[in-house]
């Protein structure tokens, strides 16, 4: 579900940018876009926080992806709370933005992390292919190059050439990492080694609590 949902996520905030005005002062048809992306967002956080928590079982020991996993985990369920009072009226995009940042950056540590355990721990094999592991470094790597990206185009004046420089470049491996993000888990989703061991570990845990 987190793929699938991710991917219309990440679809419909692309669609928004690009079939919208949202940084303008004319409201357009497609402007509902917007709104959809963060219901969709929402949506997400039960099925997310779920498959991050496995993702983690799958990978033990990793003692690092635990607490990342933790920290994104609080700040999903922060993130909703304050999208859903957004959505009521009750909370700025500036304040969401606060929030969806920290958010993001534990989001794309997290996959980096994962990723780094499966290639550097050979004594430990888990459900995650290396081929796999290697895409959550590239996707969890862009998203964190990108934020830098994004934060150092700041020191540069409003609208300065500098700025829309690095917001240029920083938006290439940005554009790689929210993709890849949920389609990641997505084809992982569909990976029939990592499917069986879901279900082994979902039967095992029903019969400790029988």
């Amino acid at each position: 579900m987190v793929g699938y949902v991710g991917v219309a996520s990440a679809l419909a905030l692309l669609l928004f940018f690009a079939l919208a005005d949202p940084f303008g002062a004319n409201l357009r048809t497609w402007s509902w876009l917007g709104p959809a992306n963060d219901v969709l967002s929402m949506v997400m956080v039960p099925a997310q926080t779920i498959a991050m928590v496995l993702l983690w079982h799958a990978l033990r020991p990793a003692p690092v992806v635990a607490v990342l996993t933790g920290l994104t985990i609080v700040a999903l369920v922060a993130g909703a709370v304050v999208t859903g009072r957004m959505l009521a009226g009750e909370a700025t995009l500036d304040t969401q933005f606060l929030f969806a940042i920290p958010m993001i950056v534990l989001m794309f540590a997290t996959l980096l992390a994962a990723g780094l355990r499966v290639l550097r721990d050979r004594r430990h094999p888990t459900v995650i292919g290396r081929r796999t592991a290697r895409w959550a470094m590239i996707t969890g790597g862009a998203g964190i190059a990108a934020m830098l990206l994004f934060a150092l185009a700041y020191a540069f004046p409003a609208g300065s050439a500098g700025q829309l420089a690095f917001f240029i470049v920083g938006g290439v491996p940005g554009a790689v990492a929210y993709v890849g993000y949920p389609v990641w888990w997505l084809v992982l989703g569909l990976r029939q080694d990592a499917v069986t061991y879901l279900r082994t570990y979902e039967e095992e845990d029903a019969g400790r609590h029988r």
